[in-house]
């Protein structure tokens, strides 16, 4: 056995001591590595007649867009019962974006009063899953909007036993 003189103990104990630390530096960038390869998107489903279909959820639909858990989705849609409702409040033609416009042209199959953009496919669900959702922002496309009510609808039903519709400006 060959002695060690001091420096050489020193040197190692010293080694000894520091290898945690390099070992943790090493792990911390893996994972930092590991984190960056699977940073959250954010995806975009603007308002277009390939994105929204009319009024009902049905597992049968072809996503329009496959995204992981953590991702964000970005979406624009149109108000209920499409752009008449906005034409019976009075809202001018002139003011509609073109992207409604297009949506009201292109998608004729309208069953129920809803416009739903999607659905989205979450990587890893499976069937029985709960799935968290959260609205990070509500935003507007256009500076106008209309509120309304029918006879019989609505969650107070038996207190308004007849139609409004009114449009208002968002400033």
């Amino acid at each position: 056995m060959i002695p060690r003189t001091h420096e050489q103990a020193s040197f190692w104990n010293q080694g000894m001591r520091a290898a945690p630390i390099v070992i943790v530096l090493a792990i911390t960038a893996m994972t930092t590595q590991a984190l960056v390869a699977q940073q959250n998107v954010t995806h975009e489903l603007p308002l277009s007649a390939e994105n929204i279909h009319w009024g009902f959820y049905d597992a049968s639909l072809e996503p329009v867009v496959t995204i992981r858990s953590g991702d964000r989705v970005y979406f624009e849609n149109l108000l209920a019962r499409g752009l008449d409702r906005l034409r019976l409040a009075g809202i001018s033609e002139r003011r509609f974006l073109p992207s409604m416009l297009n949506v009201e042209e292109q998608e004729t199959v309208r069953v129920g009063s809803h416009p739903l953009n999607g659905p989205v496919y979450v990587e890893g669900a499976e069937v029985g899953d709960v799935l968290e959702v959260r609205l990070i922002d509500i935003g507007f496309l256009a500076d106008y909007g209309v509120s309304g009510f029918l006879p019989g609808g609505g969650t107070l039903p038996m207190d308004f036993p007849s139609a409004a519709l009114r449009a208002f400006e968002i400033d």
